[in-house]
């Protein structure tokens, strides 16, 4: 059974982490909405801890892009460990930026 993820009201779902490929610390995601580079992301799961960072860089098919849109797969360097199936929302909150 799944666990129900609900939003802050200062995050917007953007999609799940496919995979994690922990040697070069890299994330996969199948975005729901666009994504640019430096937009501050959270990444939470149940047995992930919140994870809050901004996009610093982030490729589609081996080649480095600025946006994604809707639908694409895209590959994301991430802080520390994440999970597949991990939520990934869209941080706009000011009060708990790092």
């Amino acid at each position: 059974r799944k666990k129900i993820v609900l939003p802050h009201p200062d995050n917007y779902f953007i999609g799940h982490i496919d995979n994690y490929l922990s040697r070069i610390k890299v994330a996969t995601l199948t975005l729901s909405t666009s994504l640019k580079r430096g937009d501050r992301i959270l990444i939470k799961g149940q047995t992930t801890k919140p994870l809050i960072f901004s996009v610093t860089s982030m490729e589609r098919h081996y080649q480095e892009i600025e946006k994604a849109e809707n639908g694409l797969q895209v590959a994301i360097r991430v802080p520390s460990l994440v999970r597949k199936g991990d939520s990934v929302f869209l941080h706009t909150s000011e009060k708990l930026k790092n």
